[in-house]
């Protein structure tokens, strides 16, 4: 159970076993800081490949979703009206994602959650971090020549 957060798998597990599944349940949802949502939550089906699953209808926009958050005034909604943003999302847009953020994320990933990464992914690990560490270099140099072109002109306004 997270704060700020209703899921599904929640609300399902505060049901008596073997209960039906009803149409709305009262909930309160209490986040990290701000007010709490206390509230009737209407409950729909999520279509998936497998057929259809429970899942919470947003408050907002009436879309099933699996999670709910606590925003703004106490006020629940699905992550789209929330405006939750997913860290890898939210990175796409920066600077410092297109000047190798991408590789970084990615030379983790092939390494992080494995206790012992396989000789292949290592040596794909190895690989990509010579790229960074040739790229930041290239942008050094780059970044210094274009320092000493701006000194110059500096010093020949002067």
């Amino acid at each position: 159970m997270e704060l700020g957060v209703l899921t599904i798998a929640d609300v399902i597990a505060s049901l008596e076993p073997g209960a039906p599944v009803p149409d709305t349940v009262e909930a309160m949802v209490v986040p990290r800081t701000g007010p709490p949502f206390a509230g009737v939550i209407a409950l729909t089906t999520k279509p998936s490949g497998r057929g259809d699953h429970h899942a919470l209808a947003c408050p907002a926009c009436t879309r099933p979703s699996l999670k709910l958050y606590v925003h703004g005034e106490g006020r629940l909604g699905c992550a789209r009206c929330a405006r939750r943003v997913p860290r890898r999302n939210a990175e796409g847009h920066c600077t410092s994602w297109s000047l190798g953020g991408h590789e970084e994320d990615r030379l983790l990933r092939l390494l992080a959650g494995r206790s012992k990464p396989t000789p292949a992914a290592v040596e794909r690990a190895r690989r990509l971090a010579q790229e960074l560490v040739l790229g930041d270099e290239d942008r050094a140099a780059a970044a210094i020549q274009f320092s000493e072109a701006a000194l110059t002109a500096t010093e020949a306004m002067s």
